[in-house]
């Protein structure tokens, strides 16, 4: 059996040389980022979003070295 059957030309870009797992920890990281953003930064809405318990995602931020995410502010000269 040929590994051509394991890879079709849309994977073979996303996966690229990554593990698996590491695959999973950046896709996790980006959703999480993604949703914090969508969400103000409210972590309660973002783990009801995501389906898991707020104690899970202050876990996941600390294992994904994700920081709180802070408004920019823009300097504003007068």
């Amino acid at each position: 059996m040929s590994d051509d059957f394991y890879t079709t030309p849309g994977t073979a870009n996303l996966v690229g040389s990554r593990s698996l797992k590491e695959a999973v920890r950046q896709y996790e990281r980006s959703l999480i980022l993604e949703s914090l953003r969508a969400n103000d930064n409210d972590k309660r809405k973002v783990a009801k979003m995501l389906g898991i318990s707020i104690s899970s995602l202050y876990r996941k931020l600390s294992e994904l070295s994700i920081e709180d995410q802070q408004p920019v502010e823009e300097n504003v000269i007068s």
